[in-house]
């Protein structure tokens, strides 16, 4: 029997994966958690076999679930279902650790295997993403640590006074942080580096 742990905020997609997963034979939902820091607890408390997460948590998104579920556990395998359908977000995850990912406009059966897949071990890439070249991640894939915070909070909406509260750091830190971001895009204003994280499936706003 494979033991999943489900990641997710929305109420609906959980009642979702716990029909389409928990009906498939082989399969047993044991929990279900809406953040990232929950999700640690919850695997630390019941070592499903696979977790199940989304990438669009609120306050940590799903890179950071992976990253640290896999330092809490490096054999962890985790199955990331996103809306995300471009290459550059399931790149960084599948390089943090994640073993597969799937979109979740994918038929139940694509999860399914999926999941079977992952609990074996075994990397599976939702086919859609099959071209994309994951493993060689473009200058935007290549941001990470602090400067892809503070990305991933500009395309959500933040202003700098938000994000210097949420990453409890000063404004002028954060201004730097933007200006690092802007010279390594090789973009002169903030508009086009929102424009271009939020392309690539940064921020809410690709829901």
């Amino acid at each position: 029997m494979i033991r999943v742990l489900i990641v997710d905020d929305h109420p609906l997609a959980v009642a979702g994966l716990r029909m389409l997963l928990g009906s498939a034979a082989g399969i047993e939902i044991i929990g279900a958690t809406d953040s990232a820091a929950a999700a640690l607890t919850a695997y630390a408390a019941m070592k499903p076999d696979v977790v199940v997460s989304d990438y669009y948590l609120p306050i940590r998104n799903g890179l950071f679930v992976v990253e640290q579920l896999i330092r809490l556990d490096p054999d962890c395998k985790i199955l990331v279902v996103s809306s995300v359908e471009t290459a550059e977000i399931p790149a960084q995850l599948l390089r943090a650790g994640a073993l597969g990912y799937v979109i979740k406009a994918a038929d139940a059966s694509v999860l399914i295997r999926a999941v079977r897949k992952v609990a074996k071990g075994e990397r599976y890439i939702d086919d859609s993403l099959a071209g994309a070249t994951l493993f060689e991640p473009s200058e935007l894939g290549k941001i990470s640590g602090r400067l892809l915070q503070v990305l991933t909070l500009l395309a959500e909406g933040f202003s700098n006074a938000e994000i210097a509260v949420r990453l409890r750091i000063d404004e002028v830190t954060v201004r730097r942080h933007k200006s690092r971001l802007l010279a390594k895009l090789g973009v002169e204003k903030e508009s086009e580096l929102i424009a271009m994280a939020r392309a690539a499936g940064f921020g809410k706003d690709v829901y």
